[in-house]
């Protein structure tokens, strides 16, 4: 795996050229970087795709003026537009899928330099098998990626699709211990 990457994070265009693999327990604070590396893509008018459970991006969503959709048993059946934005939440709360994503978000998938999220990796491959092929698939159009888990464990199947692939380990400081 690669070294952890030892950056600022920072919302900006020029941070998110690479494609990268978070790591941190949870409430260290992965959705607000993950938020700022979305932001950035928008501000630049590439489309962003986010594979969430829980919820955690619905605000994000709205306030961005993205679609946020959810699976059915057999399908996508909720599909909520909040502006026109080219930021599409997939939220994998309510079951399994293992069908094509919904046109608007499968249009997102490999579009050069737009940005794929997978949050709560480990979950989100349980319920979505082919989630592996799918990222590969974003990166060979010229996509970008951002995996996010708990542990480098959860990203760590990611960290060879790209050679421009960094690690973000978040962590605690010494004296928050």
């Amino acid at each position: 795996m690669s070294e952890p990457c030892t950056e600022s994070v920072e919302a900006s265009g020029a941070m998110v050229t690479g494609d990268y693999l978070i790591s941190g327990i949870t409430g260290i604070g992965k959705t607000p970087v993950v938020q700022a590396f979305a932001a950035a893509k928008l501000a630049q008018s590439r489309p962003v795709v986010i594979l969430d459970i829980g919820r955690s991006y619905l605000d994000f969503c709205r306030a961005q003026g993205g679609t946020y959709v959810r699976p059915g048993e057999d399908d996508w059946t909720t599909v909520e537009p909040y502006g026109k934005t080219p930021l599409y939440v997939c939220d994998f709360d309510f079951g399994f899928y293992s069908g094509s994503l919904p046109f608007p978000v499968a249009r997102a998938i490999g579009v050069p330099d737009g940005l794929l999220v997978v949050d709560e990796v480990w979950n989100i491959r349980r319920r979505y098998p082919g989630l592996l092929d799918l990222v590969r698939m974003h990166v060979a159009g010229g996509g970008r990626f951002c995996v996010v888990g708990q542990s480098e464990n959860d990203v760590a199947p990611f960290s060879g699709l790209s050679m421009r692939t960094r690690l973000l380990t978040l962590a605690l400081a010494p004296e928050e211990v």
